[in-house]
């Protein structure tokens, strides 16, 4: 009895806690001083599949931040001129019980598709509730760091456990 008692304990405590994990993958953080310095001008892909809830947090953020984003989209890379970057961007909703961000994916690519800044995100990799986190309050600290605003490993704490949420 009493080792079926430390069972039910221990997976009562696991699950109340979640399986928390890394929720944060294939980070590249932007060298920023170098990136500000060249007066790069971001441009950001034209995807009409994209929530524009999430293009506006995103795009806001970068001008929030003194980066200058163009005022139109493209859809693919050639179109970029000399000393314009693009920004890809992709986020994907699921549901288990309400809707919540499962997936976001940012990257910024020079015009030969060499890859400057990349961060990808799965917050079922943080188990239990703590998926179901604040998607703005996300998309903005995955912003920080990709373009290395924010630490690593502050940003995964702030992502499973919320930060000033």
């Amino acid at each position: 009895m009493k080792k079926l008692v430390a069972a039910l304990a221990v997976i009562t405590s696991i699950a109340l806690s979640g399986c928390s994990g890394n929720g944060m993958s294939n980070v590249k953080q932007l060298n920023t001083n170098e990136f500000k310095q060249a007066k790069t001008q971001i441009v950001m892909i034209d995807d009409d599949k994209q929530r524009t809830s999430v293009k506006n947090v995103l795009s806001d953020w970068m001008l929030e931040n003194d980066y200058d984003v163009a005022d139109y989209n493209v859809r693919v890379k050639q179109k970029l001129k000399d000393g314009q970057v693009l920004f890809k961007y992709n986020a994907n909703w699921w549901w288990d019980m309400a809707s919540y961000m499962r997936y976001a994916n940012l990257e910024l690519v020079d015009k030969n598709g060499s890859v400057l800044a990349s961060v990808d995100f799965d917050s079922v990799e943080y188990g239990g509730m703590d998926k179901f986190g604040n998607a703005e309050r996300r998309l903005i600290i995955l912003m920080e760091v990709l373009m290395n605003e924010m630490d690593i490993k502050a940003a995964e704490k702030c992502l499973e456990l919320g930060c000033g949420d």
